[in-house]
């Protein structure tokens, strides 16, 4: 579990629909109707966190390069049972360079606040609540509060705000330290069951269950909503979206298994409150989409899909054979979409072929290069050997194609030979084959001389053997 590093990575390409790279279909297959519940991004994008109708968190790692053709497998990293319905999941400050932040917390019905290590799954801690959320959360200044249980919450990312959401069709925003309500929303058309904030914390998000839209406030004008996005979530499952770093695209499923996204700087069409159309939508899956994450770096969407399906108490002929129905069980899967650059059809600076822009700035590895970069260094190399974008051959400087090594060969070999003469990348000598590294000359130099050699003992131009000092 690694952190990458994304200086320079390319932003996503929000007019087409992504590409599917991975999925883990077989992992919640294993038990009937292993439907998903979500997913999220680590903060620092390492790895991904799902949740499941088993009652079990699954943490995938990152995969290193994304595959060419067909989406590939994912297999988890951990496995970490509940030990009952889980309520919500989070990584609090995980940072995969400090061991000690990496910890999953969990909460499930009947059980206290569960503190897993993010590695080896080990239980941390556990915190019990000395009173829990009820009927009735914290009264406002004009006597009103909020009904129901809490459902969801969300935290300001950069004031000491608390945003809670009840089953009672409510919306609460409330200091940290305690204290009444500074704002309520109440009588909302359906009841919240995810909120977020924008990046900058001025505005709030609202989705609910069995409902049409999802609501946005300017919390500096909290009166009214300041804009309505439209979609469709026909049952009473929790259906999360996401907002890109930025916060200006904000990405979420549906029941139908599509996926939209709006750009929330666009001006709004007409309505109360204005309904700001969609930017894209595209079909995903042919099952509810309940969880979409962004990565934080990378132009990377994870989907949760699948919901719980009950028998029909009838069947239809018509029905039959139109591919537009979930298979048997549900659909239910991790996927992992791309939505960079195609570099195989449009290849340009922050990529290069088959690799649809990949590596990041500061990567180290033998066969690619930073983003920007034209030529592909390997480790050590002091910019004499490389290779432009597409050659499979690394070439050293001023060469016209007859010497060069292979990429990840980290030796120089020269016109004709076998592999029993050359010097390492970086390396100003030139060993002839034999040679104990006695006897070099410079690269370039026309002349062989012994190390040590001053100038007195060399061979005329044209001659091909090293002599040793004192050879006549």
């Amino acid at each position: 579990m690694a952190a990458p590093t994304v200086e320079g990575c390319p932003p996503p390409r929000w007019a087409a629909p992504p590409r599917a790279l991975w999925a883990a279909r077989d992992e919640f297959s294993r038990r009937p109707q292993n439907f998903l519940r979500g997913c999220k991004w680590a903060p620092d994008g390492s790895c991904v966190l799902t949740c499941s109708d088993d009652n079990t968190l699954r943490v995938f790692d990152l995969p290193p390069r994304p595959p060419p053709g067909a989406p590939l497998p994912l297999v988890p990293a951990l496995r970490v049972p509940e030990g009952d319905t889980i309520y919500d999941y989070w990584f609090p400050l995980m940072d995969s360079n400090l061991p000690h932040t990496c910890l999953v917390a969990a909460s499930s019905r009947d059980n206290p606040v569960h503190l897993w290590d993010a590695f080896d799954g080990t239980l941390r801690g556990s915190f019990r609540a000395y009173s829990h959320l009820g009927v009735e959360l914290i009264e406002g200044s004009g006597g009103q509060a909020q009904q129901g249980l809490i459902g969801c919450l969300a935290c300001s990312p950069n004031q000491p705000l608390l945003a809670c959401g009840s089953y009672g069709r409510s919306l609460g925003l409330y200091p940290l330290e305690g204290g009444g309500a500074l704002a309520l929303w109440l009588r909302l058309p359906a009841a919240p069951t995810h909120l977020r904030f924008s990046p900058d914390g001025t505005r709030l998000f609202a989705g609910g269950r069995k409902d049409t839209h999802i609501r946005c406030w300017d919390l500096r004008f909290p009166e009214r909503p300041l804009l309505a996005l439209e979609r469709r979530v026909s049952t009473n499952q929790r259906v999360t979206f996401d907002l890109d770093p930025s916060g200006r695209f904000l990405v979420s499923g549906d029941t139908d298994g599509f996926v939209t996204v709006w750009d929330t700087l666009s001006p709004p069409g007409p309505g109360d409150p204005p309904t700001l159309p969609p930017h894209l939508r595209f079909r995903a899956l042919h099952d509810c989409v309940n969880g979409t994450s962004l990565h934080p770096a990378l132009p990377l969407l994870a989907t949760a899909s699948g919901q719980r399906l009950l028998p029909q108490p009838w069947g239809s002929d018509e029905d039959e054979g139109t591919g537009d129905a979930p298979p048997p069980g549900g659909d239910n899967r991790l996927q992992l979409w791309w939505w960079g650059p195609d570099c195989d059809a449009d290849c340009d600076a922050d990529c290069h072929p088959g690799d649809y822009g990949w590596d990041m700035a500061g990567d180290t590895g033998t066969d690619c290069h930073p983003i920007g970069d034209n030529e592909c260094d390997t480790p050590g190399d002091t910019g004499t050997g490389c290779h432009p974008i597409g050659d499979i051959e690394c070439d050293t400087l001023g060469d016209t194609g007859t010497d060069c090594h292979p990429t990840r060969d980290n030796e120089c070999d020269t016109l004709g030979d076998t592999g029993t003469g050359c010097h390492p990348i970086g390396d100003n000598e030139c060993h002839p084959v034999g040679d104990t590294g006695t006897q070099c000359h410079p690269i370039g130099d026309n002349d062989c001389h012994a190390i040590g050699d001053t100038g007195t003992d060399c061979h005329p131009i044209g001659d091909t053997e090293c002599h040793p000092i004192g050879d006549t």
